[in-house]
């Protein structure tokens, strides 16, 4: 989590949203709870009640198949995923300005390689990177 909090801060996200929550809802809670304004987008629409009844905010869409409406109307800053496919993570990448993944380690190699690496987080993004580095305190790992 504190990768992820991490990128968004440096980012200076205002809205982000994670692909494919399903029944685990930790992270965007973690997102809520820091102030962050953070919606879940998932294909399962049992998934997406759940999620509504406890108060996360997420919407039952394809968010590949649908990303220009994901783009329009929820206006992420940041999309994330926590252990994706690794289809539905190059999906992202080719559809996001800014993605931030967290993949198995076995399945890194199948996706390009990332801008920056942050914990156990890939940030692949369009954005110019220097933001990243005036922040001392916490020093980017830099992808070869």
């Amino acid at each position: 989590m504190e990768g992820l909090l991490t990128i968004v801060r440096r980012l200076r996200a205002r809205r982000v949203v994670e692909v494919g929550h399903g029944r685990n809802l930790r992270y965007l809670k973690g997102l809520l709870k820091a102030g962050i304004d953070a919606w879940g987008v998932e294909i399962d629409v049992q998934h997406v009640r759940r999620a509504l009844e406890e108060g996360v905010p997420s919407v039952n869409v394809d968010a590949v198949e649908k990303s220009r409406w994901v783009r329009r109307v929820l206006r992420p800053d940041l999309v994330y995923a926590v252990r994706p496919p690794v289809e539905l993570a190059v999906g992202l990448i080719e559809r996001y300005p800014t993605v931030a993944l967290r993949m198995r380690e076995e399945e890194r190699h199948e996706l390009p390689e990332p801008s920056i690496q942050i914990g156990d987080w890939d940030l692949h993004t369009v954005l110019d990177l220097h933001t990243f580095e005036e922040d001392r305190r916490v020093k980017p790992q830099i992808s070869r």
